[in-house]
C-alpha cells in the first residue's frame, strides 16, 4: 500500500540533472571563447523568442559568461551581436548592484555605479541597432536600458522604430510594462501605447489593447484594481503560451482563478511539463489540507520545478532571486514529504523510521546545497542587500561555534542595511534574527549542546546590536509617511516599540544596565559602518 511514498521519495533525490538544451551548448561555447560558434547559434536561432532567450543567456552573472562578453566585445567592436550580448550583461550586472528597491532605498554609491554600467550598456545597444536595425535584442536593451537611465523618450522612439521594422509582441510589452509609476511613467502611457501598436503586432494572432495592458501590468507589477482587471482578461486565455510568465506569476501568489489554473495545466501536460505552481494556486495550505490525491504526480512537478531552479541558480549564481526561488521550493518538498507522505495517512512504525530517515538525509543535503550557493552569492554580490539577507539565513559556520556563525550572520545584514540605505524593513531583520538566534542559542547553552558563553560575549555578539537596531528602527518609523505603528509591524512585527515596554528583551537588558551606548547615544551616532566579512570555515 505504501510503496508508492518510498517512490515520491526517489523522486524527490538531489541528484537532478538537466538535459542538454540550446543554451546549455551556448554557455560551453562562450566559456571555451568560441565567438563564432556563440554568433552562430544566435543567428541560426529558430524563432525571435528563442534568440532572445540566448541573448538573455549572455546576461548571467556567472564570472566566465561575464568575461566572455567583455572579450567578445572587445575583439569585435563593430560586432552587432557582441555589442548586445555586452549591453545586456552590463544591464543585469547593474540591476544586481541597484538591486529592485527604489532609489530612496539603495545606497547613492550602488545608484552611482548602476547608472555608469546602464549608461555605458545603452551606448553599446545603441550603436548595435545603427549596425543592425531589425536585430530584436538589441533593440530591446535600447527600450530597456533607456527607461532605466531615465531617457524613456528615447525608449517610446526605439518602440516606434523597431514597431515600423518589425511589429512583434514582445518589444511592446517590453516598453509598456517599463514605463510603469515607479519609472516615470504612467498607466495611462501603457494604455496608450497598447492602444496604438497592439493592433500591429504580427506575431500573436488577435492581439489586443487589453491583453497588451494586462501583460504590461503583471510584469511591472501594478497593484489595485488595474491587477485586478488584468487577472480577468488573462483568465480565459491561460492556455496561451505567451502569456505563461504572467500566468506562472499570479499561480505562485496565489491569485490565478481556478478556470484558469486548469486551461494552465493542461497545457503544460500536453507539452510534457509540469509544475507545482499551479497545483498549489487555489489553496497555498493544499500541502498540510486532506490528502493529495495525486502524490506521485505532485512529486514529479517538484522535481522539475527544482530541476529547472537549480539549473537557473547553476548558471546565474550571482542572483538571488534565483536561490530564493530554490529555497522556496526545498520548503514545499519538506511540507510535502512532512505534511503528505509521512503522515497521511499513517505508515506503519517501520515505514515513518525509513521515511523519517530519508527525509533527514534530504535535508542535510539541502542545507549544504544552499551553503554552498550563499557563500558563492556573496561572493559575486558582496554590495547587495537582497543577497547578503539571503546568505545571512543560509550560511553555515562551525556547529562547535554558533556564536561565530551567528555574528557573521548579523554582521552581513548590517551590511545590508546600509546597501539598503536604511530601509527599516532591512533594519528590522536585524532586529528579528538577533533576538530569534538569541533565543535559541540560550536554549542550546541550556541543553548542553553550546558553548557557556559569558553575558558580556552575548551582549556583545545579540543583544547590543539587538538594541542598536531597535532604536534605529524607531526613528525611522517616527517619521515614516505609513505612520509609526504600521511602520513598526512591517519591520519589527510589533508595535508599540520595544524600547518603550515592559517585559521584554529591550527592558530586560536596560534593567541590567548592559549595552549603554546603543541604549543612550543619538541615533545619528549608532549607524552603521561597513563590516568586512571574512568566509567561514
Amino acid at each position: 500500500m505504501f510503496r508508492h511514498i518510498f517512490l515520491i521519495i526517489a523522486l524527490l533525490s538531489p541528484v537532478r540533472l538537466a538535459q542538454a538544451d540550446p543554451i546549455e551548448t551556448l554557455l560551453k561555447a562562450a566559456h571555451a571563447g568560441d565567438f563564432a560558434a556563440v554568433e552562430a547559434q544566435i543567428k541560426d536561432a529558430p524563432d525571435r523568442t528563442a534568440q532572445r532567450d540566448l541573448v538573455w543567456a549572455l546576461a548571467a552573472t556567472d564570472p566566465d559568461t561575464v568575461n566572455f562578453t567583455r572579450s567578445w566585445v572587445a575583439a569585435a567592436p563593430d560586432n552587432a551581436t557582441a555589442l548586445t550580448a555586452r549591453a545586456w550583461s552590463l544591464y543585469w550586472g547593474a540591476s544586481k548592484i541597484r538591486g529592485e528597491r527604489v532609489r530612496r532605498h539603495t545606497w547613492q554609491p550602488l545608484l552611482e555605479e548602476a547608472d555608469r554600467m546602464y549608461g555605458e550598456g545603452l551606448s553599446l545597444a545603441e550603436r548595435a541597432t545603427r549596425i543592425d536595425p531589425r536585430f530584436l535584442p538589441a533593440s530591446d536593451a535600447v527600450i530597456l536600458l533607456s527607461v532605466v537611465t531615465g531617457r524613456g523618450e528615447a525608449s517610446l522612439v526605439e518602440l516606434e522604430r523597431i514597431m515600423a521594422v518589425d511589429p512583434n509582441r514582445h518589444s511592446l510589452v517590453l516598453a509598456a510594462s517599463n514605463l510603469t509609476p515607479a519609472w516615470g511613467g504612467s498607466v495611462e502611457l501603457m494604455q496608450a501605447l497598447c492602444s496604438y501598436f497592439a493592433g500591429q503586432v504580427a506575431d500573436v494572432s488577435d492581439y489586443s489593447p487589453d491583453i497588451c495592458l494586462a501583460q504590461a501590468i503583471l510584469r511591472g507589477r501594478v497593484w489595485g484594481e488595474m491587477k485586478d482587471k488584468a487577472i480577468l482578461v488573462v483568465e480565459p486565455l491561460a492556455d496561451k503560451k505567451y502569456l505563461e510568465r504572467e500566468l506562472m506569476g499570479l499561480a505562485r501568489e496565489h491569485l490565478l482563478p481556478q478556470n484558469a489554473v486548469a486551461l494552465l495545466s493542461d497545457r503544460l501536460k500536453a507539452e510534457g511539463r509540469m509544475s507545482v505552481y499551479p497545483i498549489l494556486a487555489p489553496n497555498k495550505d493544499l500541502l498540510r489540507m486532506g490528502d493529495m490525491p495525486d502524490k506521485a504526480g505532485f512529486a514529479t512537478a517538484l522535481d522539475q520545478d527544482i530541476a529547472a531552479a537549480t539549473l537557473a541558480a547553476d548558471r546565474d549564481p550571482g542572483d538571488p532571486k534565483t536561490l530564493v526561488e530554490l529555497a522556496e521550493l526545498y520548503e514545499i518538498e519538506d511540507l510535502f514529504v512532512e505534511g503528505q507522505v509521512l503522515h497521511i495517512p499513517d505508515p506503519t512504525e517501520a515505514e515513518r523510521k525509513e521515511i523519517a530517515s530519508q527525509l533527514a538525509d534530504l535535508r542535510k543535503w539541502r542545507m549544504t546545497d544552499l551553503d554552498v550557493r550563499s557563500r558563492r552569492l556573496v561572493e559575486l554580490a558582496p554590495r547587495s542587500a537582497a543577497a547578503l539577507d539571503f546568505a545571512a539565513k543560509h550560511v553555515l559556520g562551525p556547529s562547535t561555534d554558533p556564536m561565530q556563525t551567528d555574528r557573521w550572520a548579523l554582521s552581513a545584514l548590517t551590511n545590508a542595511a546600509i546597501y539598503a540605505n536604511y530601509q527599516e524593513i532591512q533594519v528590522g531583520q536585524i532586529v528579528l534574527e538577533a533576538k530569534a538566534r538569541y533565543a535559541a542559542l540560550r536554549e542550546r547553552m541550556a541543553a548542553g549542546t553550546a558553548p557557556a558563553y559569558r553575558d558580556e560575549k552575548l551582549d556583545e555578539v545579540y543583544l547590543c546590536p539587538y538594541v542598536r537596531a531597535v532604536r534605529i528602527v524607531d526613528a525611522i518609523c517616527a517619521e515614516h509617511e505609513w505612520g509609526v505603528n504600521t511602520c513598526l509591524v512591517d519591520s519589527v512585527w510589533v508595535a508599540p516599540s520595544e524600547s518603550g515596554l515592559k517585559n521584554t528583551l529591550f527592558s530586560e537588558v536596560s534593567d541590567r544596565g548592559a549595552c549603554k551606548v546603543e541604549r543612550e547615544a543619538p541615533v545619528e551616532d549608532l549607524l552603521y559602518e561597513i563590516v568586512e566579512l571574512q568566509p567561514l570555515p
